[in-house]
């Protein structure tokens, strides 16, 4: 029988997959980067309008195994304590950020802060798969305080990509599967598409 689809879409007709599929810079047969959407033609228009396509069974998958990696629900994201399994994701998330682009460092003085306030973001992306355009306005928010008060660019959201999916693949090793990684391409994707439209940085 057909998998049920969650599919979540603005007036556009463009979808993650249909940007990541343009993409060259693969890492493996699954994963697909958002520099297939940065520097492309159209930019401010396929950043803004940006959709999302899983399946139910892909968004079941990705949630169960973000529980077994981090320790904590997306539905039930409580602080992560030192040492906690959490913890030690978020940290090496930043390490992993700080030593491709050590220059960047300086925009994240406070780590701990940081660390809590990506995974709440990334907590409640997953637990809201099913209806994450809700999650657009927080993203716009994000977008302009990361725009116009710490000055990321564009460019920069590759880095965090390859820092994020570095870790992932490192802390879920063999559950890390080419469609958890697909179903993350496809969530960061998104999220990284609406902070950057948010910013206005290809402002007519």
């Amino acid at each position: 029988s057909p998998m049920s689809t969650i599919s979540t879409r603005s007036s556009a007709s463009t979808t993650v997959s249909a940007v990541s599929s343009a993409s060259n810079a693969t890492r493996s047969t699954a994963h697909t980067s958002i520099s297939s959407v940065v520097g492309g033609p159209g930019r401010r228009t396929r950043f803004k309008d940006i959709t999302i396509d899983l399946t139910t069974e892909d968004a079941i998958a990705v949630k169960e195994v973000w529980k077994q990696t981090v320790g904590l629900s997306p539905s039930n994201p409580t602080a992560a304590s030192s040492g906690s399994p959490a913890n030690l994701f978020y940290n090496q998330f930043y390490e992993n950020l700080f030593a491709a682009r050590p220059d960047l460092e300086f925009m994240f003085p406070d780590i701990n802060r940081q660390s809590a306030a990506i995974g709440g973001v990334f907590s409640a992306a997953l637990a809201m798969l099913e209806n994450i355009d809700a999650l657009d306005q927080t993203l716009d928010r994000l977008g302009r305080r990361h725009a116009y008060v710490m000055g990321i660019e564009p460019e920069h959201f590759e880095v965090l990509e390859m820092a994020l999916f570095q870790t992932l693949r490192d802390r879920m090793r063999e559950k890390f599967t080419p469609q958890i990684e697909l179903t993350w391409s496809k969530i960061f994707t998104y999220m990284a598409s609406k902070m950057i439209a948010a910013g206005g940085y290809y402002d007519d």
